[in-house]
Order: C-alpha cells, then sequence, then structure tokens
C-alpha cells in the first residue's frame, strides 16, 4: 500500500464483524495503520482513509460505518467517466451483501450510474480538479438511501424539459432523471441541483 495512505479503525468493545469485513473489502483489504479506540459501548465501527495527494485520487472508500442493522459508506472519485464503473461495481457488491433491497440491486445500479455520469458530465464538467462524493446508507427492512453530490454549480430540475412530451421527443435532457426515477422510489435534487438523494425501499 502507498505510504500516503492512513486508514483509522475505531472500534467499540462490541465489533461488527459484517461492517469490519465490508470496510476491509471496500478499501482492497489492505490496512496501513490501525489505531483503536474503545470509548463506549455503542456497536459502531468506523474507518476514514485519508489521501494526501486528492490531485492523484481514484476511487477511494473514506469510510463505513456500521451497527447492528445499519452500514453506512462514503466514497469519492474523480471527475472521469472511466471511475464510474469501479465505484459501481464495488459499491452494489457491498450492498448486495448487505441484503437491504435483496433483489432491486439493479434497479440501484442503474440509478447510481446514471447520477454519477450525470455529476461527472454535466456537474463537474470533467474537470479534473473536483470529485464527486457518494454517500450510501443501507438498513435491513427498510432499503437503501444514496446521495451523489458534484461540485458544479449546479441546475434547475424544475427547468429540465419533460422527455415524455411530444415536442421533446428527440430531446436528451431530462432522460437520465426520468431513469433515475423509473428505477428509484424516491429522487429530489438539493442545494441548488449539485446533489441527488435517491431511496430504494426494501420490497419484502
Amino acid at each position: 500500500m502507498p505510504s500516503n495512505r492512513v486508514i483509522a479503525v475505531h472500534s467499540s468493545s462490541v465489533f461488527n464483524g459484517l461492517a469490519r469485513a465490508l470496510f476491509q473489502r471496500a478499501v482492497g483489504g489492505h490496512i496501513a495503520t490501525i489505531l483503536c479506540a474503545g470509548k463506549r459501548a455503542t456497536r459502531l465501527t468506523w474507518g476514514v482513509l485519508i489521501v494526501s495527494n486528492p490531485a492523484k485520487l481514484r476511487n477511494e472508500f473514506l469510510a463505513t460505518r456500521g451497527t447492528s442493522g445499519c452500514l453506512e459508506i462514503e466514497a469519492r472519485m474523480p471527475s472521469e467517466v472511466k471511475a464510474i464503473s469501479p465505484l459501481v461495481d464495488r459499491l452494489i457488491r457491498i450492498i448486495e451483501e448487505s441484503h437491504c433491497v435483496s433483489g432491486e440491486e439493479f434497479s440501484v445500479e442503474l440509478a447510481l450510474r446514471e447520477a454519477l455520469n450525470n455529476a461527472v458530465l454535466h456537474g463537474n464538467r470533467l474537470d479534473p480538479g473536483k470529485l464527486v462524493h457518494v454517500y450510501c446508507r443501507c438498513e435491513l427492512g427498510k432499503g437503501v438511501s444514496v446521495v451523489v453530490k458534484d461540485q458544479g454549480t449546479g441546475f434547475d430540475p424544475d427547468a429540465v424539459p419533460d422527455p415524455l412530451a411530444a415536442e421533446n421527443v428527440e430531446a436528451e435532457n431530462g432522460r437520465g432523471i426520468l431513469l433515475m426515477k423509473s428505477q428509484m422510489d424516491e429522487v429530489s435534487f438539493e442545494r441548488a441541483g449539485t446533489e441527488v438523494h435517491m431511496r430504494k425501499r426494501c420490497s419484502q
């Protein structure tokens, strides 16, 4: 592991094995430096990964926090189209193993890919100095929530033409939003359009 990466893992006296395993998988199974502090028995496990040179960043999972019925993941990626698939593939594997939306993972994958594509191309406009942040929360029996945040100037989602209207049949604008809404139960845009919030409920 490169020396400019530091991983700190804090664990309570009651350690969540699933969260720990998923965190290790998220960062590729490598732990360079471990710092432990068990101050409270809160069934909480979390990790923080620090990269000293963001300009050379590829896909990084910044943190994973887990409790007995909940798993939270944070990740970031550069504004490159080629970085989308590796991040999505790894995150979907974690979601599959959490069993929070069993059978609905493909819908989450489609929506996540589209959200990341919009963030890279339309939000950050492929600017190498900007990053895309992803926040994911998996809750057993409830579902999965995903937030994709770009560092662009934002947009007005209400101003996007309806792609289903007859006059917009050949227009490309709005199709990505339509796709996300067709796959997820809830989709909203926050912070002037720089964040898309999506939720898929558990179907069981």
